[in-house]
């Protein structure tokens, strides 16, 4: 599973995944060009929770369901 994105801004953004019991499992920095691709593959089944990060304040999250 990957997750795609697009950033207009061309600011530096960090990617948090944070499993059901609140723990990261997952923190990538993303790419300045725009799009990003996350891997999901090495991740359990389940929900998660995807937070994007710029200059230290949230400023997207997102549910996943990975199957």
């Amino acid at each position: 599973m990957h997750i795609d994105w697009q950033d207009e801004t061309g600011e530096h953004l960090t990617l948090e995944m944070y499993n059901q019991l609140g723990e990261v499992v997952k923190t990538e920095d993303l790419a300045r060009n725009g799009n990003s691709q996350i891997d999901l593959s090495d991740q359990a089944d389940g929900i998660y929770l995807i937070r994007l990060h710029q200059d230290g304040e949230v400023i997207g999250k997102e549910k996943v369901v990975k199957q």
